[in-house]
Order: C-alpha cells, then structure tokens, then sequence
C-alpha cells in the first residue's frame, strides 16, 4: 500500500468519525479557557470593588463619627458655644446626604470612579483647610461644605455600587460594608483624641486630610475596574429621566418611610456628638468619656454583621426586625436619662451601638423593599437628601439647650428617644401600604400575563 492510499484512508476514516479535527478542538480547548479566566478576572474585579466599598465607609463614617472625639477642643481652640460648635459637625453629616442625588446624577454624567476621585480631593482639600482656619466662621465652608460634599460623592455611589453587584448575597455584602463604618469610628475616635491631646486640632485635621488623600483615592480607583465591563455602560446607576421620580411619590409606603427617616434622623448624631460631653459633666474624664464612642463603633460594628447576616438568611422579617430595633433604641435612650455613673452610659452606649446596626445597617435593605431594585437608586438618594435637614437641626438643638441652661443635660436622652418610638410607629402604616403596594403589582402583572396568553391564542386562531 503507497503512502498515498494510506492518506487517504485516514482522511476518510476522520471524516466518518464523529470527533471534530484537531484545530477545532484546540479552538474549544482556548475558549473554555478564556471563559474560565473571565469569570476568575469577575470574581476577583467583584472583590477588589468590596474593599474599595469597605474602604470608603472606613474613612469616611470614621470622620464624621469620630467628631465628637474632638468636640470639646474645638470648643476650647475657638471659645464658641456648644450650639454653634455642633452646627459644624451636623451640617457636615447633612451634606453628605444633601448631594446624594447630584453625585449619583454625576456618576451617569461621567462615571462612578471619577465621581469618587472628585469626592476625595474635594474632602482632603476641606480638612486641610480646617487645619489652617484661624477664624471659627471658616469650618463651616471648610469642614461642613467641602468635607461634607467630597464626603457625599465617595459614599453615595458605593452602595448602589453594592446593590448592583452582589445578587443573593446583597444583605451580607452591605452590613459588612457599613459595618466597616462603625470600625472606623472604633480606630480614629481614640486615634484622633490621642492627637488632639498631643498635638492640637490643627495638626490633628492636617494629618487627617493627608491620610484622607491617599486612602480615598486608592479606594475610588477600584472602581475603575468594574466600569470596564460592558454592562455598567449600558445600564446608567441614576436614569437620567427624572419623571421616574413620580412613580415613587404615588408609592405611599415611600412617602411614610421617608417622613418616619426624618423624624428618626432627628436624633441620630446626638448621642455621637453629645454623649461624651455629657459624660463629662457627671464626673467622667476627657479620655473615659471617648471611649464611649469606641463602645457605640464596636458594638455598631458587631451588631450591623449580625442584622446583615439575618436580613440574608430571612429576607421576609427584614422590616419586622427594623421596627423592633427602632422601637428598643428609643425606649433604652429615654430609660437611659436616668444614668448617673459613668458605667450606666458605657451599658448604653453598648446597647445602642449594637441597635444602630440595624438602623444603619439595614437601611438600604428596607428602602429596597419598598421601591423595588429598579427604582433602588432613585429612591436612595431621594431618601439621602430628605433626611439632610433634620440630621442638620439635632446636635444643634441639643447645644443650644445646653448653653442656654433652658434644660438638664439629659435632654439629649428625650430628643434621641421620643422621634425613634415615633418612627417604630409609623412603620405599622409602612408595611401595611407596602403590601396593598406589593399586591396591586402582582395583580397587574397577573392580567398582563392573561392578557398576552389570549393574544397568542387568538393569532395562533
């Protein structure tokens, strides 16, 4: 037999077997790899933006937390009341949720990585600014405008960012992520006291503005990494269509929950901008009464895990355990203005912190709830930037009773009790609309189904 018949007997005989040639399987053998490598470059892109998220609920709740820590030198550097003292902490916390609509509308403008490099710069430039203010009326554009707004554009997108990504697993990846808030608060509340002490509050704020830069802008550039998948182009985080706010404003469960935030926003920041002062004044010392704050970022930490662990295992009692939270904090803070021992308010604050996982920590989860995934980041920043004014009037209320004498220091217990019972009430009227809302949606997509049955059925006819 020639070498030519044996060729041709092998050309043959492949081509009446089944298997592929051997370029074809080569060419299967590359794309199984390449998909393989895709989806492991997803995962570890998808983690890389987890601890940018993390990151940025570090840095940023760490500072606004932590300005209690640093209350009472302020009030010694620039000899101002506590009112007007606390004005500068509270506007800054309120202008972090004020901007929240115009720094999601600036991510579809440019991008989500850009949007929180600006919001970097933006805060880093406001502490440095803080640091050189040698007039008191100078925080409240350096701190409480530029800090607050930089503070806005890095926040409010990562946890849509998180909303977006992270599926089933949606409830476990946010309470980790603003639990990373309270461990914040846990490292630079002693950390920046420690320096105030030491070094004053100017060097105290340069150092933070400093550190600030380069940890923020580190964290928004992993952002990058996922805006160079396909999909976040074609899909903009805020529509730019801004009608598709009305549909959330015929949602009545929308409207009782963003005025039962307002109420309960009230009273947020006291405690964390108040308590130490407080305990001060029934005998505790500067550095004792700080660690008050490490108590509430601790057990918040802690508490904002488990709540997140819970909502993810039982996504139904989301809301019921919310209103449960909302109503023991309010009770515990109005017992608690019976505290006379420093010890009283560390079980306090203990028990607060662990509550305020919930509060914080759930608080993405229940608007979700409410307005569904699609209207998610709509209906968030709406939320933000409702609850900016009353998180602005709190701690300043509470100054101005204080220096005015109008009232015992344990006023603060009452402003921060009384508004949380009244959120715990209105949360009734929340998940009673929230499942006529729920009903009314499935009916109708029952109908549309019928409807597009009889259509395919009529044709077919």
């Amino acid at each position: 037999m020639t070498e030519a018949d044996r060729s041709d007997e092998s050309s043959k005989a492949l081509a009446n077997s089944n298997e592929p040639p051997y370029f074809e399987r080569d060419e299967e053998r590359v794309c199984n790899r390449k998909k393989l490598w895709s989806k492991a470059g997803r995962k570890c892109r998808l983690w890389v933006v987890f601890f940018g998220c993390c990151s940025l609920h570090f840095i940023v709740f760490g500072m606004h937390y932590s300005f209690g820590a640093m209350f009472a030198k302020l009030l010694t550097k620039f000899r101002k009341g506590q009112e007007q003292t606390a004005w500068v902490g509270s506007l800054a916390s309120a202008s972090m949720f004020f901007w929240a609509v115009a720094s999601l509308k600036l991510c579809d403008i440019s991008s989500v990585s850009f949007t929180c490099l600006c919001g970097s710069v933006v805060a880093a430039l406001g502490l440095i600014l803080t640091s050189l203010a040698r007039q008191f009326e100078v925080l409240y554009v350096s701190h409480s405008l530029l800090f607050g707004l930089g503070t806005s554009l890095m926040y409010t997108p990562s946890l849509v960012i998180i909303a977006r990504y992270y599926g089933k697993y949606l409830s476990a990846a946010t309470g980790i992520v603003v639990s990373c808030g309270s461990l914040g608060q846990l490292v630079l509340s002693p950390l920046l006291n420690f320096f105030t002490e030491s070094h004053g509050v100017s060097f105290t704020f340069r150092w933070c503005g400093s550190a600030f830069a380069v940890l923020s802008v580190l964290s928004s550039l992993s952002f990058w990494l996922i805006e160079r998948q396909r999909e976040v182009q074609e899909t903009p985080i805020f529509n730019a269509s801004w009608s598709m706010t009305k549909r959330l404003f015929r949602n009545r469960a929308f409207i009782l929950w963003i005025l039962a935030m307002m109420i309960c926003n009230f009273t947020y920041y006291i405690p964390l901008i108040h308590l130490s002062m407080y305990a001060e004044e029934i005998g505790a010392s500067s550095q004792s009464s700080s660690l008050l704050l490490t108590a509430i970022a601790a057990s918040a930490m802690f508490g904002r895990m488990v709540f997140g662990k819970i909502s993810n295992l039982k996504p139904e009692i989301t809301m019921p355990v919310y209103q449960l939270c909302m109503l023991i904090s309010g009770t515990i803070t109005l017992f608690s203005s019976m505290s006379t021992t420093f010890w009283h308010l560390v079980l306090y604050s203990i028990a607060y912190g662990f509550l305020d996982g919930s509060f914080i920590g759930l608080l993405s989860i229940v608007t979700m709830q409410i307005v569904g995934l699609e209207e998610l980041a709509q209906g968030w920043s709406v939320m933000l930037f409702s609850i900016a004014l009353p998180i602005a009037l709190g701690p300043p209320t509470v100054g101005w009773m204080n220096d005015n004498k109008n009232v015992h220091g344990r006023a603060l217990f009452y402003l921060s009790g009384i508004p949380m019972i009244a959120g715990a009430v209105l949360m009734i009227f929340i998940r009673k609309w929230r499942r006529k809302e729920s009903l009314i949606i499935e009916e109708k997509k029952y109908l549309e189904e019928e409807d597009h049955t009889m259509i395919q059925l009529i044709t077919s006819l």
